[in-house]
């Protein structure tokens, strides 16, 4: 949990990597100042295999939800929290 650090700048580069963070069952990054826009590689190229939750909250990201929104992709993911975001985009359905 990196919820509430004062983090800033943008989701490390070590993330977006094929592969990344394969047990990771839950990410909380919500009211920090991130910035950026939601990685569209996340939970297509392997990364993130376990994710269940994912909370970016208030993070400030930004842009368009990206592929990794549709069916296929985050199998274990029950909940995503995107409030405070300024994100567009459809949701998959479930």
């Amino acid at each position: 949990m990196i919820a509430v650090c004062l983090c800033t700048g943008s989701i490390p580069d070590t993330w977006l990597q094929p592969g990344a963070l394969p047990a990771l069952s839950n990410l909380l990054l919500s009211y920090n100042a991130l910035t950026g826009s939601l990685p569209e590689t996340w939970g297509s190229n392997g990364s993130f295999q376990s994710m269940v939750l994912l909370e970016l909250g208030e993070v400030g990201l930004f842009g368009t939800l990206p592929e990794w929104s549709t069916p296929g992709t985050f199998q274990h993911l029950e909940s995503l929290v995107i409030a405070g975001c300024n994100i567009t985009g459809a949701l998959m359905s479930a």
